[in-house]
This record gives structure tokens, sequence and C-alpha cells, in this order.
């Protein structure tokens, strides 16, 4: 996956990220399209029209997810390996959460548009929390 972002840290301690691939500022665009954009067309259908930014958050969530993986990854190793809708619907079940944050990540790696960003849907959770078991982390490496 490509995905060109930075990050600053504020004053405060807080990282902040920056998306720096697709941005317009005044009469300034910048717009990189590339492979990702038909990311979600190809796991949904063509038929869905989602916005760049809504493939953003998808993918950024996707990326940040393996956080909570143990050491194992389930980034795919090519624009071409995609996971199926059961594979995002079992990262949300597998995971260790509460319920409202279940129900965001499921709006993220769904087919709705308008998803929310990763961190308004994890702010709340305790970063030392284990998400993932190990069995359940190797499980979800192995879904396509």
């Amino acid at each position: 996956l490509l995905m060109v972002f930075t990050y600053i840290i504020s004053q405060d301690g807080k990282v902040i990220f920056i998306d720096t691939d697709n941005w317009v500022y005044k009469e300034y665009i910048q717009e990189v399209i590339h492979m990702k954009t038909r990311y979600l067309q190809f796991i949904y259908g063509n038929e869905i029209d989602f916005l760049p930014q809504d493939i953003d958050r998808f993918l950024l969530a996707f990326e940040c997810m393996q956080l909570f993986l143990k050491g194992n990854k389930f980034t795919p190793t090519s624009m071409f390996d995609y996971r199926s809708p059961e594979f995002f619907q079992c990262l949300v079940n597998f995971a260790n959460l509460p319920k409202e944050v279940k129900e965001g990540l499921a709006q993220i790696f769904s087919d709705s548009v308008n998803k929310p960003y990763i961190h308004e849907v994890l702010k709340e959770i305790d970063p030392k929390r284990e998400v993932y078991s190990k069995e359940k982390a190797i499980q979800l490496c192995l879904i396509r």
C-alpha cells in the first residue's frame, strides 16, 4: 500500500498525522491517483463511488490495526493482495474491544461512505489493552 503521510509532535506531546499525498490549499491542488483509489471498489464492488478520503481512512485504519497483532502482519504484499469483506468482519469481531469501538471499526471497514478516522474510534481505549490474542492475530493473518 502506498500511503504518504508525515507526522509532527505537538507541544503537549501528541502525535499529529498529516496526509500529504492528496491535498487542497486555496487554488493549489495536489492529487496523487494510484491503485489505492480502487481498493474499496475492488472489495465492495465498482458500483460504489468512494471518495478519496474514505479510502485514506480505510487504509490508514487497516495499517493502524496491525499495531495490535503482536508482531504478525496482514499488510498486503502487493496492491493485488486484496482482503475479502469477511476478513474485515473478523478484524472487528475478533477484537477485544467495547461495543462502541467495534461499531466504529465496522463502519470504517465497510462499504459506507464518510467513514470516521481511526483516532476518533480508538481514542478511548487503553493502549496497553490486549486487543487480539496471539491465536486470533495468527488466524486473522491467514484470512484472505
